[in-house]
């Protein structure tokens, strides 16, 4: 394996995942999301790093709505000690990060790299893919893995909740492992079933917490773990736009596999080989973030 990087990260109490970087040498941090495809820089760079607004003129889609955008160099970038500033990116025309984030790195900048995630010790290192195919756990002789299908740079793994097969998102920018809805009916039950329980009063009624029975990611079998539960959603289509009546069925994944689990653990993703290998750090696996007042993305 051929490390090619070092990122120093933090986890935030709302369990975001951030590197340290910088632009024209003035520190920067950068939010990992796996779990979304497309990188973009935040519009405040222009200001912040006085980047110029020359660049291919191009629109971004995202579960929001539509934004435009430039594609263009940040100059002096880096993220750790990786050099990207002869690399090309989208950069938003507005401020959509928290303050003192300027970029979120996505599928399709980090799944040019195996990814090395230890936030016990705040980092990630980026590799090049391991193409002698063996196991790339240096850390430990014992270790757990996981199959992986990737779709549109986003990486899903194959799991098992209360014995039926899904597949969950891959996703660092959601602070807590997700289950929809749409997952819960086809185990035969619903948001009335008894043992679901309200969560998060910001969105009232459609989080909920329940303990299920078991859940394997891969070989590592977690048992009776308390999981959070976003109703799904089914919406009339815009009459105007439609002859007949159609419904617009929820497209999200089933499940979110997020941040409470990948801190938890010290995972390797090898995403051409299709594989996740990882080891169970301690401490509880589905602990809500310190700050759950706004946990990370629970919206998305």
């Amino acid at each position: 394996m051929a490390k090619i990087a070092d990122l120093h990260v933090t986890v935030t109490p709302r369990n975001a995942i951030l590197v340290d970087g910088s632009i024209k040498g003035q520190p920067a941090k950068f939010l990992v999301d796996v779990g979304t495809n497309g990188t973009v820089f935040d519009g405040t760079v222009f200001s912040q790093f006085g980047i110029p607004h020359d660049g291919k003129q191009a629109r971004l889609t995202s579960e929001t709505g539509e934004s435009n955008a430039i594609i263009r160099t940040v100059p002096d970038l880096k993220f750790g000690n990786f050099v990207g500033d002869n690399l090309h990116w989208y950069i938003a025309d507005h401020h959509f990060l928290p303050d003192g984030v300027y970029a979120l790195l996505a599928g399709d900048f980090l799944q040019s790299f195996d990814l090395d995630l230890d936030l016990a010790h705040n980092t990630i290192g980026l590799y090049q893919h391991n193409t002698c195919h063996s196991e790339p756990v240096y850390w430990s002789q014992s270790f757990s893995e996981a199959d992986l299908i990737v779709r549109d740079n986003r990486i899903f793994v194959a799991v098992e909740l209360n014995g039926t097969a899904t597949e969950a998102l891959f996703d660092s920018g959601s602070s807590r492992t997700i289950i929809s809805t749409r997952m819960t009916h086809r185990l035969g039950f619903d948001e009335t079933a008894p043992g679901m329980t309200q969560a998060n009063a910001a969105h009232p009624g459609n989080f909920y917490t329940y303990r299920f029975s078991e859940l394997k990611v891969g070989d590592e079998v977690i048992k009776n773990p308390l999981l959070y539960v976003r109703r799904s959603q089914v919406l009339k289509v815009d009459m105007r736009l439609s002859k007949t009546a159609q419904l617009a069925y929820d497209q999200r994944p089933d499940a979110y596999l997020g941040a409470d689990f990948i801190k938890t653990h010290h995972i390797y993703l090898a995403p051409k080989d299709r594989k996740m290998y990882f080891t169970y750090n301690g401490g509880g696996i589905f602990s809500p973030p310190q700050d759950s007042s706004a946990a990370g993305r629970e919206d998305k």
